[in-house]
């Protein structure tokens, strides 16, 4: 008799254990694995890593763009990208971007003719990159500033380019179809 009481305890003990675990732990575990799962793309993009791990830079290769024949650098051009890497997620940067305009922090646009080398504009884009920042890119002709709207988490990509005509085109044309009193 003795033991089955013994035995009883012990089993109403390990449920109750198990009921706090299960009512207070659990519950808790969970709310912290969310957390993560939200958090982890920010801590990644600010490291300057891909969701891989790796460092972002190496998803895209740049290429000094001169004019005239002083040699001095006055964009830098998208020679590869990574499709799915953070430069093209972030960004929206296509093969053959030309950038010409990066604001590494606090949203200062810094032209890339005053940077020294590619390596230093590739360095100042990680910059942007971390920092949620803007660049300035010509694509076939049109100037852009990209991320057109910044994503709503880091590492979801960004929207597609607006089709010619499109933007501020549309808002002024808008205005001219206003009725006035």
């Amino acid at each position: 008799m003795r033991v089955a009481i013994g035995l009883m305890a012990i089993l109403i003990t390990v449920g109750v254990i198990v009921w706090i675990m299960s009512a207070v732990t659990l519950p808790s575990m969970q709310q912290a694995a969310a957390v993560q799962k939200k958090v982890k793309p920010q801590v990644q993009q600010i490291a300057g890593q891909d969701t891989d791990g790796q460092d972002a830079r190496n998803t895209i290769s740049l290429d000094a763009e001169t004019s005239g024949g002083g040699g001095k650098m006055n964009s830098v051009v998208v020679t590869a990208i990574d499709a799915n890497g953070a430069m093209a997620r972030y960004f929206g940067l296509q093969r053959g971007d030309s950038i010409v305009e990066i604001a590494p922090q606090n949203g200062a646009m810094m032209p890339v003719k005053e940077m020294g080398t590619a390596s230093e504009a590739k360095d100042q884009l990680l910059s942007a990159y971390q920092n949620s920042q803007q660049i300035v890119v010509i694509r076939s002709g049109q100037r852009l500033t990209l991320p057109l709207s910044p994503p709503a988490k880091p590492g979801q990509p960004a929207p597609a380019a607006p089709a010619p005509g499109t933007g501020l085109q549309q808002q002024l044309d808008a205005l001219k179809n206003v009725p006035t009193h």
